[in-house]
């Protein structure tokens, strides 16, 4: 599971006359074993944050926080690293990859560094891709030069074709038609049914109504 205890975020605006800026005051939170809990608020409220201090990006001001009972905020780069690899996997709005690399190297590559044999990567990944709907005459390009839409399923792609216990969803449909949010709701559906831990972001009421288990305004949070 996933557990916050007692955390705190402030952020000091040097720029601006030292101004301290308090986010979040004493949260605790659990998100237990196969359970999907959505982030709610309006926008600035927070939820980002959030997430990224689960994820080990920002360090909280005071408190705790277990994934699979380790404490992220106290353990070295490699270590947490090492979490992000293997247990934890994160899709925000936003494809980050490196220029001219293919777009089945991407994908099969998140596999291969958990030890797979290549031929079965490539095989998880074409048929990653084929069901997320992106055409076989791109699989050889960079993803850089493809639609939003298309560098989105990408970036699920890349995620979801591990099968890590926990993940970070930041708004991981926020690009897609109707006919994709449904294919990636049915693969967040199956992470479910595999006992995965999932914290998420999604600003369409309609989609938390399906797939949350339960909805937490980050504003209680305050």
């Amino acid at each position: 599971m996933i557990e916050l205890k007692d955390i705190s975020k402030s952020f000091r605006l040097y720029t601006q006359n030292s101004a301290k800026i308090t986010v979040f005051k004493d949260v605790n939170l659990t998100v237990n074993r196969g359970e999907l809990v959505a982030f709610t608020g309006k926008s600035g409220s927070g939820k980002t944050t959030l997430m990224k201090m689960i994820y080990g990006n920002y360090l909280p001001s005071k408190g705790s926080i277990l994934v699979d009972k380790t404490d992220i905020t106290k353990i070295n780069l490699q270590d947490l690293i090492r979490i992000r690899n293997h247990k934890m996997g994160y899709i925000s709005q936003f494809l980050r990859v490196i220029p001219r690399v293919s777009t089945m190297n991407i994908v099969s590559d998140s596999l291969i560094k958990l030890g797979s044999e290549k031929e079965d990567a490539l095989a998880q990944a074409s048929e990653l891709l084929n069901f997320l709907d992106i055409p076989r005459k791109l699989w050889n390009l960079s993803p850089l030069t493809f639609s939003g839409g298309e560098q989105q399923r990408i970036n699920i792609a890349r995620a979801m074709i591990c099968n890590y216990p926990y993940f970070l969803l930041d708004e991981p449909t926020a690009s897609l038609d109707n006919k994709n949010i449904e294919k990636v709701i049915t693969l967040i559906d199956k992470l479910k049914k595999n006992g995965c831990t999932i914290i998420g972001i999604f600003h369409d009421e309609m989609i938390r109504n399906e797939i949350a288990d339960r909805e937490i305004d980050v504003n209680s949070f305050k």
